[in-house]
């Protein structure tokens, strides 16, 4: 768990075979005659036929549409779809397309509004906006003059938070001016994982 300071106190938060033949004498001038005869007579034939054939799994770009959104396009390239991304900033239903084939709100600061910032493709309130929101609450709520020393202190336990971590945040501040309940508020951002982290 992070330590906090000053007024940011109230933010506590993987085969073989073997043969052998063995031939003997019985020493006593005895003979013996062994005849053996063998005849082996073997024949093959072999025959294999074997027939391959490949498929298409396009023959033009109207059989590639299906696999096309609105941030790329695919075409029939050697039997094959291919795919290629729009580029960076085409329009598209979120806001525009990243340049990697996927629609989001937003790829620079001009697209969100001014008090917010582009965080991962989606329109954030700003670090900056959010912690001085937090630090208007807390003095607000506590009856106390402004700390001004709060803003840089939350902008430096929080720099890590995600698009959605700073929404979150602004919520839990919204929260803490409507009620001024600060156990609802400690609550809230004990969720935030850029805050316990």
């Amino acid at each position: 768990m992070k330590t906090h300071s000053a007024i940011f106190a109230f933010f506590l938060f993987v085969a073989c075979g073997g043969t052998a033949v063995i031939d003997g004498d019985d020493g006593s001038g005895g003979s013996s005659t062994g005849t053996g005869t063998g005849t082996g007579t073997g024949t093959g034939t072999g025959t294999g036929t074997g027939t391959g054939t490949g498929t298409c799994d396009c023959t033009g770009p109207a059989d590639c549409e299906q696999f096309s959104d609105e941030c790329s396009s695919a075409s029939c390239l050697s039997c094959n779809c291919a795919y290629e991304s729009h580029p960076a900033g085409s329009p598209c239903s979120l806001g525009v397309c990243n340049g990697s084939g996927t629609c989001v709100e937003c790829i620079a600061e001009t697209g969100c509004a001014s008090d917010e910032t582009c965080v991962d493709g989606s329109c954030a309130p700003s670090l900056a906006t959010a912690c001085q929101d937090t630090c208007d609450g807390l003095t607000t709520c506590q009856g106390i003059p402004p700390d001004p020393q709060c803003p840089g202190q939350c902008a430096q336990e929080l720099g890590d938070c995600s698009a959605a971590e700073l929404v979150a945040l602004a919520q839990c501040n919204a929260g803490l001016l409507v009620a001024c309940d600060f156990d609802a508020f400690v609550t809230c951002i004990e969720k935030l994982a850029c805050f316990m982290n």
